[in-house]
């Protein structure tokens, strides 16, 4: 039998280390069962969401487990799936989490949230700065979502970085957000939305996606942006919704690059995760099966 390529959400590395190297005895049973599935029936990996799930936002220091490495390492043998989303290629090669871990630290730390910190860069940040001053603002005058200042093209930059990173990072704001988006747009049609999904049928839901699609101009190439945007929208029509935006992020991430390896099976205890890419593989034909960690355990024992 050929070995199954699977996909493990970040809580089930979770059940595993905490089974592992803590004695939580929890999910023992099928922790144990999972050991005897590795390198014989299944074969899995890790990608930068995996990693980025250990990064909390909004903390200026973060603590590293080693534990959380451990159990990365020895579930997905240090293999990762190296994507590139615009190309939509990918590859395995071997890393090490715990460096990883330590890049992406540093590179959110740096990662600037305003042109103020843009133009602390040196000269390139100011002269990138003054060119957007000159540009106009895209965003008409009488916008409800627009900026205070909405002179220029960098008004209208600065506005969305520091959005992004509220947003990001304060899930009050985020769930505010969400209702004001909600409420600008026709409330009962989002509600017809939701009830339509309910019953599988998802053709006006389609309309509106590829509305959003065709609207990008072209962006929206890679599966990881398809899951985004689906995932987004599937949101905002309260399916599965989500309490803060890096969760509805990372958890579209994690659908995206399941489908993104073909993998037989995308394994979660996420049920708002499952529930949202059970209906984006449906939409377009993906063949990964979103399950639980029961469901995936009773499969192989079948076999």
């Amino acid at each position: 039998m050929a070995e199954d390529l699977v996909y493990f959400d970040w809580n089930i590395i979770g059940y595993y280390r905490d089974y592992k190297f803590k004695g939580c005895r929890k999910y023992s049973e099928q922790m144990e069962f999972l050991e005897k599935l590795l390198g014989n029936k299944i074969v899995t990996f890790f990608t930068e969401s995996h990693i980025n799930d250990l990064i909390p936002l909004g903390k200026a220091e973060v603590q590293i487990y080693p534990d959380d490495f451990k159990a990365l390492t020895f579930i997905t043998s240090n293999y990762f799936l190296n994507y590139d989303i615009l190309g939509n290629n990918f590859n395995f090669e071997i890393r090490d989490p715990e460096a990883m871990f330590k890049h992406n630290l540093k590179y959110i730390k740096r990662e600037p949230k305003s042109f103020d910190e843009i133009s602390e860069l040196g000269v390139f940040g100011n002269l990138f700065t003054k060119a957007m001053q000159s540009v106009p603002s895209p965003i008409p005058p009488n916008s409800t979502y627009k900026p205070e200042q909405n002179n220029s093209f960098l008004d209208v930059m600065e506005f969305f970085m520091r959005e992004n990173s509220k947003v990001m990072e304060d899930p009050k704001y985020f769930k505010e957000r969400k209702n004001m988006f909600f409420d600008m747009g026709d409330s009962k049609d989002f509600q017809r939305v939701h009830t339509a999904i309910q019953k599988k049928d998802y053709s006006e839901f389609e309309e509106i996606l590829k509305s959003l699609i065709s609207s990008a101009g072209g962006l929206v190439k890679s599966k990881i942006q398809l899951m985004q945007l689906t995932f987004g929208l599937l949101d905002q029509c309260r399916i599965g919704s989500d309490k803060a935006q890096k969760n509805l992020q990372l958890d579209s991430n994690h659908a995206g690059y399941a489908s993104v390896a073909n993998c037989k099976f995308l394994v979660s205890m996420d049920a708002k995760l499952l529930e949202k890419a059970k209906i984006a593989y449906d939409i377009f034909d993906f063949p990964t099966l979103p399950v639980t960690l029961d469901e995936f355990i009773a499969y192989y024992k079948k076999l």
